[in-house]
């Protein structure tokens, strides 16, 4: 979720306005679907797929951006703390053993198996 101390069903609501909104895009347009689980688990390879699907040549340094200034981190959903400072593709964290009832339909349209 997304903070320590947080309201828990805010965090749930947040995530939730923010699948619909993604899924909405999706809907609305087409385009190459990249999951965080595979890009954190093959960063190479999901990377060389955008390129192709950009039509951009892919190259190696793609996957070293902490070797380069990009500005500050804006903290949001993901991985903004300590895991995108290492300058590093980190492996994904496990899916949780529950996922929260508002979240259920989003998560099984697109494609994790959820009770």
């Amino acid at each position: 979720m997304l903070g320590e101390g947080a309201d828990p069903e805010a965090n749930v609501d947040l995530i939730r306005r923010y699948c619909e909104a993604v899924e909405a895009a999706r809907q609305a347009h087409s385009g190459h679907t990249v999951r965080y689980e595979e890009l954190t688990a093959d960063p190479e390879r999901v990377l060389r797929g955008v390129c192709s699907y950009l039509g951009v040549r892919f190259e190696r340094a793609m996957l070293e951006y902490g070797q380069f200034r990009h500005g500050p981190y804006r903290s949001g959903l993901g991985d903004w703390k300590e895991k995108i400072r290492t300058g590093a593709v980190q492996p994904a964290e496990p899916p949780p053993e529950v996922v929260p009832e508002p979240l259920i339909a989003i998560a099984r349209a697109w494609g994790y198996n959820v009770a």
